[in-house]
């Protein structure tokens, strides 16, 4: 599993393995450039994929909800963000 964020022209990628301290693994920095074998097009592409599926619900920070939305992007259903305990 990873985690990326995208800031601009630059995504920050950092992986997760099972049993291992997530402090000790290393985290990525890839930046926009016009090199077309840079990570930076994958994973951006990557990243858009999931941004726009429609069965990755959005969280909405207001009402602490989850809203998952249909192929147009119309919202179709909210329900209760349930955290799980730490």
């Amino acid at each position: 599993m990873f985690k990326l964020t995208v800031l601009g022209d630059y995504i920050f990628m950092k992986y997760y393995h099972t049993g291992l301290n997530v402090r000790e693994m290393p985290e990525y920095i890839f930046r926009h450039s016009a090199n077309q074998s840079s990570l930076f097009h994958p994973l951006y592409q990557y990243f858009l994929s999931k941004w726009r599926d429609p069965n990755i619900p959005e969280y909405d920070f207001n009402s602490d909800e989850l809203i998952y939305r249909d192929n147009s992007g119309n919202e179709i259903n909210r329900e209760k963000f349930n955290r799980m305990p730490v």
